[in-house]
């Protein structure tokens, strides 16, 4: 897929959350959107939600289950790249929330 079309892909992606609504459970076969890890799960409620705390909590994960670290740097890029909101939903993109 060229970099234009995973541009326009993502811009769909994040159309789809907000007429969803960001607190919408996103499961590894939801129609909506496949996740980038499914296989990566990570418990985020009843957790402290501070942001960092939630990156830092899925870029750990991220490692433990061997993603390549140029993966979590995008990761990471994508979370930081906006809101809170953002980040929520770049994490549920990216792996199982729970």
């Amino acid at each position: 897929m060229s970099k234009h079309a995973e541009k326009v892909a993502d811009q769909n992606v994040a159309r789809r959350f907000v007429e969803r609504g960001i607190g919408a459970p996103i499961l590894a076969n939801d129609p909506i959107v496949a996740l980038v890890h499914p296989e990566v799960a990570v418990r985020l409620t009843g957790t402290d939600g501070n942001a960092f705390a939630i990156l830092g909590q899925v870029s750990q994960a991220l490692t433990r289950a061997g993603v390549q670290q140029q993966d979590i740097e995008a990761f990471r890029a994508e979370a930081m790249s906006g809101t809170y909101d953002n980040l929520l939903a770049t994490c549920m993109r990216w792996v199982t929330v729970s």
